[in-house]
Order: structure tokens, then C-alpha cells, then sequence
């Protein structure tokens, strides 16, 4: 534990406070550990005079022969005067002495690794000119985040927008260099950006004034677990205009905080920093679709056969796959009622009635109901866009809300549907919210 200190202890040595030598010591005893005293006791300390009132002048003499040396020869000195150490009586205060010293040395590791996130701010300017500086290096920052934002647009999703280079935007960026046939390259480099910025040069980052539509609500003290105090409320709304806003641009919380530190969110009036997520609406309706349920994403397909827009989608789990094969989009639903079944048995849900869930942005099948020719199967929103593909559904096949609304919007009755691939391992499968896809939304012919 003082490895590289003052006196150079190793383990199983202690210092013998009452003739400033070192004995051999059983770490297994109560001998094996110090006591802290006078904690917060002046550095300086370590090249005065043993204090103990037990040290003999032969001690004194061996300590200050060798007390330049310790000094000299100690890379972290500790605020506390080694020969001021007693040993510890029981096991709870070697404990103590244990973490004390882990915490002296990982608050400055904590407070460099802050610094350094706050060397790169997030800001109108710096992300809207952002450029990619090292290509090798893992992309982060003001670059990453023009990239997610102009791939949105580009209608091949990175799901939730939140500067964060994970597997949905991984995912992305590998679905749009394919299709743009560019290099095999696997990654966010200069080619990558210029090409997005040619098909769409425009900002990235916007200010926007919150409407008084933003905050009139009604919005939801909470959303309950329990499905039956979930069947009792008129709608599963939104919860604040903050979770309003960062759905209505695609963004996670976390990152319209981060944007806007001093905002007020409930204010109308105020003028917030916002991804740019409009974009030009997809040509013409979808002609097919493709679920690939181990790339854990959803492919969309026009007439001529051309990729036109692609999302990162929770499919299925290993307990519950999705159906494989090929069906049909049979009907869709915008803001479903969700049916729970008794009979289903749901882990965690005690009702013994059905219930009526109402509908609603936090309604476990989100905002639109896909439904497809394989009988209680189809594609439909989450309350949870974070959660896309990290955690498990059971069977169905859930996008963001926004992302589920743009692919509704663009098929019709009758689109084809093919499913494909394996169930990746790796995700959670403890959702208990997503049985109810498999029976729970009402849906209406269009």
C-alpha cells in the first residue's frame, strides 16, 4: 500500500514507532495496518522530528539520517507523518486506511479526466464548422455530433442523438458508406463528412424559441410501473417539456442539458440550442422492407430498389425471436390503445382484468402501430428511445417514435416485410413492458 512512500514499506513490514526501525510484520494481524492520526496534518511534517513520546534519541538520530532521503524519494507525499502510525486494532480500520489511500490518489485521475471533457465545448459554432481533425482517433466532440445529426437527415438514423459514439451510430455510418459506395473503411473520417455535407450542407445546430404548445402539457407526474395505475390515466403523455423537446428533435435529455446548462425548459419564449433534424421527406412510398435481426436494424427500400432510409431497431430476443420469413404490412395505427391480456401472465403484472392502456408518447408500443401478417407481430415506437437496440422486446420489432412515424408514414397495406438473420446475444431480455407487442395494439385500416 505505501509501495514508492516515505520509508519505502512494502507489504508485510511496519514501522516501529517506538525506535524508528522496521520490523517484520504479519499482515494477517492486527500488526498489518496503520492508524491515521492528524489526518489533515501539514506535508511539511515529514522532515521534522519523530514526535512520538516514545522515541528514543537513537531513534531520532536514525530518522534524521535518513529523513532527506525520505523526502527525496517520495512521489506522492502523504499528508499524514509515518511515524505517527500505530497499528490498526481489527480489520474495519485497515479498511479505512485502505480506501482513505485510494481516495488521495483518485480524486486528482477524476478531476483531470472533467478537465478534459470540458476542453471541447459543445456550441452553434464549433459543431456547424466542425471538421475531422484524426481520422484514427475515436470521434467525439463537436465532429460527432454534425455527423449524427447530418445522418438523421440523411434518413439513415443513429437513434437517439446524443454525441456518443455507440453501436447505433456505428451502425449507421456502416449503412451509409455502403450505399453511397464509398471505401470499406469502417469509421468516421473526411470523406465520410464531406459527403454528408454535400447531399446537405446546411447547420446543424439551430436555435429555437419554446412555443407555448411546448410547455401547455398536460404532461405526466410520472408513468407508473404497474400497468393497472397505468390503465387509469386518461393519457401516457410526456412527463415534462423537457422529455417533449429532446423526442421532438431526436436528441437524448442528457445532451439538450448539456447544450443548454442555464435553459429553463418550461418557459415560453426562451431560446434554446437544437439539432437541425428537419429534413426533405422521403421519395414516394417505401416499396419493401427488410428487418435484419442480427444487425438489429430496419431497411427500407424504393421501387428501383435503392436504399433510402435505414434505423437502428431492437428485434426480437434469444427467448423470443422475431418470426422469420416473409409477410405483410397488414395496418397501422398512430397513437394505439394497448391491450394487456391476463392470460399472458407477464412477469411483474398482477392484474387479473384486462386493461385498456391509453395512448400516448410513454404507451409501451410508443406513438404508431405497424401491424404485420404474422399474427401479433409488428413494428411500432418505445417510450425508451435510448434503449433501442440494448435492450431486449419479445418478438416485435421497436424504432424510436420518430423513426417509427417516418416509416409509417411511407408504407401502406400491403408492403412487404421480410425478416432475416439471427438474434444477436448481448441484450436484455427483461423488459417486461414489451410482452404486451405481441397482442397490445389496436389497430385501424388506412
Amino acid at each position: 500500500m505505501f509501495c514508492g512512500a516515505a520509508q519505502r514499506a512494502t507489504p508485510g513490514m511496519a514501522l516501529d514507532a517506538g525506535h524508528g526501525s522496521v520490523i517484520k510484520s504479519n499482515t494477517t494481524t492486527k500488526n498489518g495496518a496503520w492508524r491515521m492520526r492528524n489526518a489533515f496534518q501539514s506535508a511539511t511534517r515529514f522532515t521534522s522530528e519523530p514526535s512520538h513520546p516514545h522515541a528514543s534519541s537513537e531513534g531520532r538520530a536514525a530518522w534524521n539520517g535518513r529523513r532527506s532521503q525520505v523526502v527525496m524519494s517520495a512521489p506522492i507525499p502523504l499528508p499524514i507523518p509515518l511515524w505517527e502510525l500505530e497499528p490498526m486494532p481489527d480489520l474495519a480500520h485497515r479498511v479505512f486506511a485502505s480506501l482513505f489511500i485510494l481516495g488521495l490518489l483518485l480524486v486528482p485521475a477524476l478531476a483531470a479526466k472533467r478537465n478534459s471533457r470540458s476542453t471541447v465545448p459543445l456550441s452553434v459554432d464549433s459543431v456547424n464548422g466542425a471538421e475531422i481533425i484524426n481520422p484514427s482517433a475515436r470521434p467525439s466532440g463537436p465532429a460527432l455530433l454534425r455527423v449524427q445529426i447530418l445522418l438523421d437527415r440523411a434518413h439513415f438514423s443513429p437513434g437517439e442523438i446524443d454525441d456518443n459514439y455507440g453501436e447505433n451510430t456505428r451502425k449507421a455510418v456502416r449503412i451509409y458508406r455502403e450505399a453511397k459506395r464509398m471505401s470499406s473503411r469502417d469509421g468516421i473520417d473526411e470523406a465520410l463528412l464531406h459527403n454528408l455535407v454535400d447531399s446537405d450542407g446546411g447547420p446543424v445546430l439551430v436555435t429555437y424559441r419554446i412555443t407555448e404548445e411546448d410547455t401547455a402539457g398536460p404532461f405526466a407526474e410520472t408513468i407508473p410501473k404497474d400497468f393497472r395505475k397505468m390503465a387509469e390515466m386518461k393519457r401516457l403523455s410526456y412527463t415534462s417539456p423537457l422529455e417533449l423537446l429532446a423526442e421532438k428533435f431526436h436528441m437524448s435529455e442528457a445532451l439538450l442539458r448539456r447544450l443548454n446548462p442555464k435553459a429553463s425548459f418550461d418557459r415560453p419564449g426562451a431560446e434554446i440550442v437544437v439539432a437541425k433534424v428537419q429534413h426533405d421527406e422521403l421519395p414516394g412510398k417505401i416499396a419493401r422492407i427488410e428487418v435484419d435481426a442480427t444487425g438489429q436494424r430496419v431497411l427500407a427500400y424504393a421501387k428501383d430498389g435503392e436504399l433510402v432510409a435505414a434505423y437502428p431497431a431492437t428485434v426480437g430476443s434469444t427467448e423470443r425471436p422475431s418470426p422469420r420469413g416473409k409477410m405483410k404490412v397488414t395496418a397501422i395505427a398512430e397513437n394505439p390503445t394497448y391491450h394487456y391480456d391476463p392470460s399472458l401472465n407477464f412477469k411483474g403484472v398482477h392484474a387479473d382484468q384486462p386493461l385498456d392502456l391509453p395512448p400516448g408518447p410513454n404507451n409501451p408500443v410508443g406513438v404508431v402501430w405497424i401491424a404485420l401478417s404474422a399474427k401479433g407481430y409488428g413494428i411500432h415506437g418505445t417510450p425508451d428511445p435510448g434503449e433501442i437496440s440494448k435492450r431486449a422486446s419479445h418478438g416485435c420489432i421497436r424504432l424510436t417514435n420518430w423513426d417509427a412515424l417516418e416509416l409509417a408514414r411511407h408504407v401502406g397495406k400491403g408492403t412487404p416485410v421480410t425478416i432475416e438473420g439471427g438474434r444477436a446475444f448481448g441484450y436484455r431480455s427483461d423488459d417486461m413492458a414489451s410482452d404486451a407487442e405481441r397482442r397490445g395494439a389496436r389497430s385501424r385500416h388506412r
